[in-house]
């Protein structure tokens, strides 16, 4: 854990926000650290070199499984230890 000169807390974790095993254990460690998250950021993301036209479709598979698919992973895993969440429970 890193104490901020601005006062608060944070740790880097180098998860692969594609890779839901990776999510899980990021999640965990920051239940383990403070016990509840009370947001999250879903701000990862990857630049492809490459024009849209000139694009592979694992070039686009990998954008949409960071970009898409990694912010979901990212949010079901945080959602239930969110304490906003619970005025969602229903949806």
């Amino acid at each position: 854990m890193i104490r901020l000169s601005a006062g608060g807390d944070a740790f880097a974790h180098g998860a692969d926000v594609s890779n839901p095993e990776q999510v899980e254990d990021m999640v965990a460690k920051a239940i383990r650290d403070w016990g509840r998250i009370d947001i999250l950021v879903n701000n990862a993301g990857i630049l492809s070199d490459r024009a849209f036209g000139k694009m592979s479709m694992e070039d686009w598979d990998a954008v949409v499984r960071v970009h898409l698919t990694g912010a979901v992973t990212c949010t079901m895993s945080v959602w239930p230890h969110n304490y906003l969440a619970s005025a969602f429970r229903g949806f």
